[in-house]
């Protein structure tokens, strides 16, 4: 991970209450917020401290209830 990736992350989520940042209790706006952020997966999950299999579970959740197919799709509707 690039040193810029890991700062911006940390910026990002400079604002969140611990319990935010770290444990289960992930919530799936603010993986929408990260990914809209153009953050990858691997990094949103290493600044919230959850696994990549959590991030993407939100993720596909997202998509799922937003009927897009893909991270792109997904983006086209948050830049819309």
């Amino acid at each position: 991970m690039a040193a810029w990736e890991s700062q911006a992350v940390g910026d990002s989520l400079s604002g969140l209450p611990t319990s935010l940042k770290r444990g289960p209790e992930v919530q799936s706006s603010e993986i929408s917020r990260l990914v809209a952020a153009r953050h990858s997966s691997k990094v949103i999950a290493k600044g919230l401290g959850v696994s990549l299999r959590t991030v993407t579970m939100h993720l596909t959740n997202i998509c799922g209830k937003l009927e897009v197919n893909s991270r792109c799709e997904f983006m086209d509707i948050v830049r819309a």
